[in-house]
């Protein structure tokens, strides 16, 4: 029987969280092993970082903001394009206002 704080942390994950399965060439799990031997992560860290990195991003955005939006709703590459760049400016704003 799973124990009280496991049963808790696995009902948060599943609310909060999505799995996104994916699919790579079977050697590219040594590339993905070797770079989060290098940054000193998990495959998963490495993996979400790749994605920020990706979108241009530094860190997840706040996603009950309304800029998030756009994100949700975008349904071609023009209004991704908008939606992401968006929340790259609102990163900069807010990194620029911490300083």
């Amino acid at each position: 029987m799973a124990k009280m704080t496991s049963r808790r942390v696995m009902d948060q994950r599943r609310k909060n969280s999505a799995l996104i399965n994916i699919t790579v060439p079977k050697e590219a799990r040594h590339l993905i092993r070797a770079q989060a031997l290098r940054e000193g992560v998990s495959y998963a860290e490495m993996i979400r970082r790749a994605i920020l990195a990706r979108c241009g991003l530094e860190s997840w955005p706040d996603f009950s903001d309304r800029n998030y939006l756009f994100v949700v709703y975008a349904d071609d590459k023009e209004s991704a394009d908008e939606a992401i760049e968006g929340l790259q400016m609102d990163e900069r704003k807010k990194r620029n206002h911490e300083k």
